[in-house]
């Protein structure tokens, strides 16, 4: 679209619409006559007002309590040229956005831009008017920006403020989280169980707990709530809830499979929100264990013979009603070892189309190690996730 020029003027508005107080020229030292370009006549004559400061301790004070606009410094004045509060008074200019000349000095070289000039002693009205013209143009806009950088720098600091708080929340709810995890220092019975937790974040959507049914069976599951997070960590505490019996009795694999399935339905959660459990039952005495699965991945049976999955049909819970997960027996050796883990850690590995055909990456990466006990063993998978691809920012 093409403007007249007489639209561009009439946009403008005038000096008195443009501004809400009076432009100010501050004049700092002794001028030997009348400073150049006779700036007292030109600035009152554009209506702007005229300080003097005797050195640059008095033009310090007045950039404190006053608004400058242009400042005159006569570089000339041996008081100025040798003033100890000199550097401090170039500084000042500089972080105030004001437009500075240093009048008699020859121009210096500059690697940055700045606002300060050399003009010399010679400059004429005109080209002083014009300067002080330009400022007058500019000045306001250039405040308005200075204010809003100063907002966007007081808002920083507070969204730094605030993220640091939900920093320290988040950290205290991964503490919290971890201490409703087992200890799981001294075996149970006949049977010895570890852990290797290695959340994503501050807050896992991953728990697990084992604990004993009666005198000769220890129940265990592990579970996925899906996402990271808070909203996961909230979840895995329901979870914790459902799945651990309280006040004794005991219940199967499957039935608590089904039971947490119809408390989360119940639950109605938004952002279609599922969750992943195996549920298990060992029989320290006959070394049966009973198990069911939900939408899980299939653990790992470790054994002299070699290693095989666990395998169970079991949908994701939390998504249909009336969803069945029926339990499998399987019967253990001693030395066995059974690895639960969750979706995550496939990440670390190959995906099973490019490993060999049958055999699971994380299988083949276990193979020459089933012979370890088990805290070595996890050790060697924790070292093997820590150098995965990707590890900056893992999964669960």
């Amino acid at each position: 679209m093409l403007l007249r020029r007489t639209d561009i003027s009439a946009r403008r508005p005038t000096r008195k619409t443009e501004r809400s107080r009076m432009m100010q020229l501050l004049l700092v030292g002794a001028f030997d006559h009348v400073p150049p370009g006779d700036a007292v006549h030109v600035a009152k004559e554009m209506g702007w007002r005229v300080r003097r400061a005797l050195d640059c301790g008095d033009a310090l004070a007045c950039l404190q309590t006053e608004e400058v606009d242009a400042i005159l410094i006569a570089a000339t004045d041996r008081t100025v040229a040798e003033d100890p509060q000199r550097s401090a008074l170039l500084r000042a200019v500089e972080e105030k956005r004001i437009a500075g000349w240093l009048c008699g000095m020859e121009p210096e070289r500059r690697d940055t831009p700045s606002l300060i000039e050399s003009i010399p002693l010679g400059i004429s009205p005109d080209e002083l008017r014009g300067r002080l013209t330009m400022i007058c143009r500019y000045q306001d806009l250039l405040r308005n920006l200075d204010g809003e950088l100063s907002n966007l720098r007081r808002l920083g600091r507070q969204l730094s403020d605030h993220f640091h708080e939900v920093d320290q929340e988040m950290q205290l709810a991964g503490r919290l989280q971890r201490d409703f995890l087992p200890t799981l220092d001294a075996p149970i019975g006949n049977a010895r169980f570890a852990s290797l937790y290695l959340p994503a974040s501050w807050v896992s959507g991953d728990i697990f707990n084992v604990f004993p049914l009666d005198d000769r069976r220890t129940a265990f599951y592990l579970a996925d709530a899906v996402g990271h997070g808070m909203a996961a960590g909230l979840l895995t505490m329901f979870i914790n809830r459902v799945l651990t019996p309280t006040g004794g009795g005991t219940i199967e694999p499957g039935e608590a499979l089904a039971r947490l399935n119809e408390a989360l339905l119940g639950q109605a959660l938004p952002n279609c929100q599922f969750v992943t459990a195996w549920y298990g039952v060992l029989d320290h005495e006959t070394l049966t264990l009973t198990y069911a699965r939900g939408g899980h991945p299939h653990p790992f049976h470790l054994s002299a013979d070699g290693i095989t999955e666990l395998r169970s049909t079991g949908g994701l819970l939390g998504v249909f009603d009336q969803e069945s997960f029926p339990a499998v027996r399987t019967r253990l050796r001693p030395g066995d070892r059974v690895l639960l883990y969750t979706d995550g850690i496939e990440l670390v590995f190959p995906t099973a189309q490019e490993a060999a055909k049958d055999v699971h990456p994380l299988a083949a990466f276990l193979e020459p190690l089933r012979g370890l006990a088990v805290e070595p063993l996890l050790r060697e998978l924790g070292i093997r996730v820590a150098e995965g691809e990707g590890s900056l920012k893992p999964r669960d």
